[in-house]
């Protein structure tokens, strides 16, 4: 029966990936239809965001040595996996994956907390954080050493791991034993007693970006696995029969779009202002105005999708 079931498909795979296709297809076209405008308006957004990011980052380059070359380093490597994200956000909004996008927003809210502390931090904090790659390198290795045998993997050369724990001890010795911790590289930033750990919110607090919390919590739903009612999520929104979502659609794009732009924009302006000139400043206006531009979007296609699903 297994040999037969899988057969079945794989002797039909150009019909079915042909029929996939052309479902995927339709439906994108349908969400299109729906959400032309805020889809417009968000990808031109993007595109401002990356031409104008590549600008921020040569702009910063050639700044380090006021800035900080650590702050730079690590400020410009942040801002490309925020841009990063943020395409992929676009993506899983084209498709029909709202929940997906939001979940990605969450990653995109992270990355933008952290450049906004290191950005208002010392450069002596960014050094920290750029070599607690070192220790997370070192317990990643750990694990899949502890691993490859189960994973049929091969282990580690002897002599990697043996240079990758010279490389961490001597982090640990010169930065301290909080570098081991994922958040340890930020603790001198804070007052606090000797042995306190460092967490995420700690950082958040810091920069005065506590207040998008419940959204981040909302959207741990598309990340975490705790218990989801069928009914909860953005891609079930209106729906009328009770319902397990298990594939896009065309429903909740305002929450994923609405927090990308203003993180988005948020992220880059704490970029440009790090060197601010008078054209970073009116770049960063402009960025503002097309946030608004956005939600305006958004709600407008918003309430022509709300206006369909009554009838």
């Amino acid at each position: 029966m297994a040999t037969a079931f899988r057969e079945d498909y794989l002797s039909n795979v150009p019909k079915i990936s042909e029929e996939c296709d052309a479902e995927t297809l339709g439906f994108e076209s349908r969400l299109r239809a729906s959400w032309s405008r805020s889809l417009a308006v968000l990808t031109a957004f993007d595109r401002a965001c990356f031409e104008l990011g590549d600008a921020a980052a040569q702009h910063l380059n050639a700044s380090a040595d006021e800035v900080g070359r650590a702050k730079a380093i690590a400020v410009v490597n942040l801002q490309a996996r925020c841009l990063r994200v943020a395409g992929e956000i676009l993506a899983l909004m084209r498709a029909g994956y709202a929940d997906g996008a939001y979940a990605r927003w969450r990653t995109l809210h992270e990355l933008a907390v952290v450049l906004r502390f290191i950005a208002s931090a010392t450069d002596e904090i960014a050094t920290r954080f750029l070599l607690s790659r070192v220790c997370r390198d070192r317990k990643g290795a750990n694990e899949y050493d502890l691993f490859a045998e189960t994973l049929n993997l091969e282990p580690f050369e002897d002599g990697a791991k043996q240079a990758l724990n010279i490389e961490a001890d001597e982090v640990v010795r010169i930065y301290g034993k909080e570098m081991q911790d994922d958040w340890g590289w930020a603790l001198p930033h804070f007052n606090l007693g000797s042995g306190s750990r460092i967490t995420f919110e700690h950082i958040r607090e810091a920069v005065k970006m506590d207040h998008w919390r419940p959204y981040s919590r909302m959207a741990n739903d598309g990340i975490h696995a705790s218990f989801v009612p069928h009914d909860v999520g953005l891609g079930v929104r209106s729906s009328k029969m009770p319902m397990h979502l298990v594939g896009p659609s065309d429903a909740g794009l305002v929450e994923p779009g609405r927090n990308m732009a203003i993180t988005l924009c948020d992220v880059l302006t704490s970029v440009l202002l790090l060197k601010p000139t008078l054209d970073c400043l009116a770049f960063a206006k402009g960025l503002r105005a097309m946030v608004v531009d956005v939600q305006d979007a958004l709600i407008a296609d918003q309430k022509e999708w709300d206006a369909r699903a009554r009838i």
